[in-house]
């Protein structure tokens, strides 16, 4: 079996704890088996220029600038990183590898290489949907880290003999990280082409689009979560009772109806802002203030925690 050793840089890193560091981790990317091999760790440093160690590949191949691991500058925080760069071995093995161009059927390393780089950007997309429903962060985000704020935009005052402004605060909100066994898991359903369930990756999108002020956006996604859920449950009811769903196929009637042959389900206060801002906004054109597209918000993600499937990856 050929073994192709290969580095990755991630499109956008991801928030680890520092288990992850030193590991393997099996996947596949497309058809071709892929492990993840993670770097070491750093031993204290903030940024890790260690390398892993990949089959073939000599010391005098690697960059010794590359910054494999950054870790989060902010207290409390020894205990994560953010993985930027990963080896990996891939190899054709359990699947069979289908090769792009007909002269590389005689060539294993070129096919496996060649039919993963194709892959490989989708693969890592379905990797941020997991990692991004699992922790709830947006590992989508091209935006700067932390979150800086001028004190009093425009106010100078004169002291000291110059003006001076009343300086800036910096946020650096705690990264929830990913264990050694949530990312060995994650990599896995990727692997098998099962992706986060949608419900979650609604309230998700949502969450996203209130942080960008798109209210529009954020009842759009919500609503739709709330729907996915209702639906679900319904059928879930009717296949196990002799109950049958006999409303309008909408979300009050549908939640109400479930409320009642769902002894565990309470509709949330917020449900019925959600759905008339669904409904005027979306439908009629109306306007969405932020502070209703909260309120929505708020209520798909108790609905979908109440609701929803697990968004565990270990749970199959």
């Amino acid at each position: 079996m050929v073994t192709v050793s290969a580095k990755y840089q991630l499109p956008h890193h991801l928030w680890v704890h520092n288990e992850v560091l030193g590991n393997r981790f099996d996947t596949y990317i497309g058809d071709v088996r892929a492990t993840v091999v993670t770097p070491p760790a750093p031993g204290g440093l903030a940024v890790n220029l260690w390398h892993p160690e990949l089959p073939d590949v000599p010391e005098d191949a690697w960059d010794h600038t590359t910054q494999w691991t950054t870790q989060y500058a902010a207290w409390g925080a020894d205990d994560g990183t953010a993985l930027r760069h990963v080896g990996i071995e891939l190899r054709e093995d359990g699947r069979a590898v289908a090769p792009y161009y007909p002269f590389h059927v005689d060539q294993p390393a070129e096919k496996v290489f060649d039919h993963a780089a194709r892959r490989i950007a989708y693969w890592f997309s379905r990797v941020e949907d997991w990692v991004t429903v699992v922790t709830g962060e947006d590992v989508y985000s091209r935006e700067p880290l932390f979150d800086a704020n001028t004190i009093g935009p425009g106010l100078s005052a004169w002291q000291r003999g110059t003006w001076q402004n009343a300086g800036m605060t910096i946020q650096t909100p705690r990264p929830t990280l990913l264990s050694a066994g949530l990312f060995a898991a994650i990599l896995e359903r990727v692997g098998e082409n099962v992706e986060p369930p949608i419900e979650w990756q609604l309230v998700c999108g949502a969450s996203r689009a209130y942080l960008r002020g798109d209210a529009r956006r954020t009842i759009l996604d919500a609503a739709t979560a709330v729907e996915v859920c209702l639906i679900e449950q319904i059928r879930l009811v009717e296949s196990t009772t002799t109950a049958k769903f006999k409303g309008r196929s909408g979300m009050q009637d549908r939640s109400r109806w479930l409320a009642e042959q769902h002894p565990s389900y309470e509709e949330h206060a917020s449900l019925d802002v959600l759905r008339k801002c669904r409904n005027d906004g979306i439908h009629e054109r109306g306007v969405i203030t932020l502070a209703d597209a909260s309120n929505g918000l708020h209520a798909a993600i108790a609905t979908v925690h109440a609701l929803g499937r697990s968004r565990d990856p270990r749970t199959k």
